[in-house]
């Protein structure tokens, strides 16, 4: 039996908090401020900074942002639910997830200088570091967030009571609705910027490998003859 009223769709009801209005903001201002900077990253492109390897410990902090988004939308279906044990384990896991990203991308900063490429290489080496700085300082406050709820949650579950009166407060429910929100869109944030370095350093990966091994651009050459010998063939037969 559900500990409060909740809606047609089994969720309970937001209260009018005035900071959903206020961060929802915020987040429009985060999103255009990582748009902007990324135009610039763009514009630089075509630059010889690109001729490096993205980290492929980048593809990690995809999939950790993916799973902290995961998350997220558990610990509100877990709230909804009163499962305070649920809601327990996964803001430690989103916890644990978001530290996670931070190493890696200490990781992949250490990788991207032993490859040659500072912060004051190029403009669009800068513009590198800018995004994913920029990106790691908001995933640093995303994780003051997560611990200041990690507590919230721990200490006012702590036992029947406190969780009867913890799961009644709409306030709560709101609370844990705007930190998901900030985290789905610092994540959706990282996918953006993920994949645009990926699809930019993508053609300059390969043609630092091919200059790097010589027998590459033949061996390429030689697979595109083979393919065209087999299209020809199937021509005539």
């Amino acid at each position: 039996m559900a500990l409060t009223r909740t809606n047609h769709s089994g969720e309970k009801p937001l209260i009018k908090n005035p900071a959903i209005i206020v961060v929802n903001f915020l987040l429009v201002g985060i999103v255009v401020l990582f748009l902007s900077f990324s135009y610039g990253y763009f514009a630089f492109k075509n630059e010889k900074w690109l001729d490096f390897r993205l980290p492929r410990v980048f593809w990690i902090s995809a999939m950790l942002v993916v799973a902290i988004s995961v998350v997220m939308r558990n610990m509100i279906k877990y709230y909804d639910a009163d499962k305070h044990i649920k809601l327990r384990r996964n803001i430690l896991v989103a916890l644990v997830l978001a530290i996670g990203f931070v190493i890696c991308q200490f990781i992949g900063w250490q990788n991207m200088q032993q490859q040659g490429m500072l912060i004051d290489t190029t403009t669009g080496a800068s513009y590198v570091y800018l995004l994913t700085g920029l990106h790691a300082i908001h995933i640093l406050v995303g994780i003051i967030f997560l611990s200041v709820a990690t507590y919230r949650i721990f200490h006012n579950t702590r036992n029947q009571v406190n969780a009867l009166i913890y799961f009644s407060d709409p306030l709560h429910r709101s609370r844990i609705k705007m930190m998901a929100t900030y985290w789905h869109t610092i994540d959706a944030l990282w996918i953006y910027l993920f994949l645009a370095f990926y699809t930019t350093t993508l053609n300059s990966g390969q043609a630092l490998h091919e200059k790097n091994n010589p027998l590459s651009f033949h061996r390429r050459g030689l697979f595109h003859s083979l393919t065209n010998y087999i299209i020809f063939t199937r021509r005539l037969f």
